[in-house]
């Protein structure tokens, strides 16, 4: 009976020549272990620098006229040194351990007051809270706000809390570190392991480099994509180890596709539409590009189209009985987005743009990054399309590039953030096709012989031009996606351009205010405040907070304000950077301040005969509707 491949036999075998050696370096590994070190060190000391010299509230971006985000990538490429060694020579394993630690736990080490930051993780925070105080999942209820689309998909807040319930540590102080802990023991490994399968472990090391950094606006950060990521990574690695299957061990594999895919639905909406993509893309493509007899040969047995079918069926089972209040909200929010490429004067949601904090040589550098990225994986292509034993590797390929231009579309639209997240998926198999080619096609070029034409001199130029060529684009698509997270991106943003509900703003402070009003405030009632209040008092408290706020205090007296949807026993929230930085409001964009609000226009609530101030701290205030002016 036949047998499984050997995993480290590829799927997509060297094209010719024959790969050189690939032998251990001592000196040139010990060489970048200290550079890795320095690397470790720079990283360590823009954190303490940040995080607690100036106490979460960033003020010094700038140091000898380089900014800071540029020497914090540039740091972090040198803590990562030995795995670009490995495109040249083999690197013990121990070596590559503090960057692949150091690359995945940014996001909790970066919070600069230990609390979940973002607005994605601050509602993920909130739907695992209640599940906690409630006892049971019920889903679109005991949760406000944006926790309600997630309440829906269960798998991230119920593995926050039982992480916080297994180790006995409060929710709050595990939320920031729970879900990277877990990418850290599954994410690495799996794309090590995929790129192995399809390609040869010659080429894995640089793949998990790659892909630590790969540009996406999500990436280690507790929301339910970044959750639900590594089950679909499983699931196209088993459905590798499938393809190459016999017998009874096709079982377990079938089973476990089938539960890792469900695990992506319990998970996350987009990531259940990606895989649901995914999947009819490997099943189906190739009958559309090479017709049904070339595929039957590629797809022995069509094990692609009963993966698709068992996952599809699971899909929409879960739609029908649970999340079709969400996906249907989600497709109002993708039917706005998308009536603004016709008509890009009309209001949208609140713009998600990368402009906001990068200027155009960053933008460039992190464009330049998701172009090589796909150049290279399309490089791929010409390599593998043509044979029948790699189909698929091509069609793999062939999705994760169309992914990556399909997500251009959204790039004009108040979705517009949507692209780079797309990468996290994406990048999947883009990181290890861009690899093989980086070392292969680019460094590989050593192992061709040299004509008789070139000097002994230039013999030896070639094959290190070469090598810095690839070790050179390989920086490049590191550094450029390391940018773009979540993780860190405020931490480097002038605060000129820093939203209003940034890392830096959420304090220790702001977390008590939203304790304090749980306990003292009706919650049932309407806040009205910016993004801040939303994510504080609406995301940590539970309170409903009001859309299109901005009419409220636009106006320096009480007669120049819209009060018509105000009623008494509403809230009314302030906050100290509303007169000192450009705050942002729930609601269209066409409704906004263009810079800091008048100091009139924030304190004419106090006003005792209207309303009445009822709590007061270093940064919020809030006041009580008495009487509607």
């Amino acid at each position: 009976m036949p047998v499984a491949q050997p995993a480290s036999k590829p799927v997509a075998p060297s094209s010719p020549p024959k790969p050189r050696e690939y032998p251990p370096n001592p000196r040139l590994t010990i060489l970048s272990l200290g550079l890795g070190l320095l690397g470790t060190i720079g990283v360590a000391a823009l954190l303490y620098a940040i995080r607690f010299t100036h106490g979460g509230v960033y003020d010094a971006y700038y140091g000898g006229g380089i900014p800071l985000r540029v020497v914090f990538v540039l740091f972090l490429a040198a803590a990562s040194a030995p795995f670009l060694v490995s495109i040249f020579y083999r690197v013990p394993v121990l070596f590559l351990i503090v960057p692949i630690i150091l690359d995945s736990l940014l996001y909790p080490i970066f919070s600069p007051f230990g609390l979940p930051t973002s607005r994605d993780p601050t509602f993920v925070f909130q739907f695992a809270q209640s599940l906690g105080q409630v006892g049971s999942w019920v889903p679109g209820s005991f949760v406000t706000n944006q926790a309600g689309t997630y309440s829906y998909f269960p798998g991230a807040g119920v593995f926050n809390l039982e992480f916080s319930i297994f180790t006995g540590v409060p929710l709050v102080q595990v939320f920031n570190w729970a879900q990277p802990a877990l990418r850290l023991l599954l994410l690495p490994a799996i794309i090590y392991a995929l790129t192995a399968r399809i390609f040869g472990t010659r080429y894995a090391m640089l793949a998990v480099f790659l892909y630590l950094a790969v540009p996406s606006t999500e990436l280690n950060i507790s929301t339910q994509q970044d959750f639900s990521v590594p089950f679909l990574a499983l699931s196209i690695l088993l459905l590798a180890l499938l393809l190459e299957t016999r017998g009874k061990d096709m079982l377990p594999l079938r089973a476990l596709i089938v539960v890792f895919s469900s695990f992506v639905v319990l998970d996350h909406h987009l990531s259940s539409y990606i895989t649901a993509a995914w999947l009819v893309g490997i099943a189906v493509l190739p009958y559309l590009v090479w017709g049904a007899e070339k595929a039957q040969k590629a797809y022995p047995v069509l094990r692609p189209i009963r993966g698709m079918t068992r996952y599809l069926v699971v899909f929409l089972l879960y739609v029908v009985t649970v999340s079709a209040p969400a996906v249907f909200s989600n497709f109002l929010v993708l039917q706005k987005s998308i009536a603004t490429l016709t008509s890009p004067t009309g209001p949208t949601a609140r713009s998600n743009t990368l402009g906001a904090t990068f200027p155009t040589y960053q933008l460039a550098w992190i464009f330049l990054s998701v172009g090589l990225l796909v150049l290279c994986s399309i490089l791929v292509l010409r390599h593998t399309y043509k044979s029948e034993k790699l189909t698929f590797v091509t069609m793999n390929v062939v999705i994760g590039v169309l992914f990556s231009m399909i997500a251009i579309i959204f790039l004009p639209t108040g979705l517009g953030i949507l692209a780079l997240r797309i990468l996290e998926y994406a990048g999947i198999i883009l990181v290890p096709a861009t690899a093989w080619f980086l070392i292969r096609r680019v460094a590989g070029q050593k192992t061709e012989p040299p004509t008789p034409q070139r000097s002994p001199a230039l013999r030896r130029l070639v094959p290190r031009f070469a090598g810095v060529t690839a070790v050179v684009l390989a920086f490049l698509i590191f550094t450029g996606g390391a940018m773009v997270s979540l993780s860190t991106r405020d931490a480097f943003a002038p605060k000129s351009a820093a939203l209003i509900d940034a890392p830096r703003y959420i304090s220790g402070n702001a977390y008590e205010a939203a304790l304090w009003a749980e306990s003292h405030l009706n919650i049932s009632a309407t806040v009205w405040g910016d993004y801040l209040a939303y994510s504080v008092f609406g995301g940590f408290a539970t309170m409903e907070v009001r859309y299109n706020c901005y009419e409220l205090f636009n106006g320096t007296t009480l007669a120049s304000t819209n009060w018509t949807r105000v009623v008494p026993g509403d809230y009314i929230i302030t906050d100290v950077y509303m007169d000192s930085i450009t705050p942002e409001f729930p609601g269209p964009r066409t409704s906004q301040p263009t810079g800091p609000l008048p100091i009139a226009e924030v304190q004419k609530f106090n006003a005792p005969g209207y309303f009445s101030q009822i709590y007061q701290d270093s940064l919020f205030t809030v006041y009580l509707v008495v009487k509607v002016p």
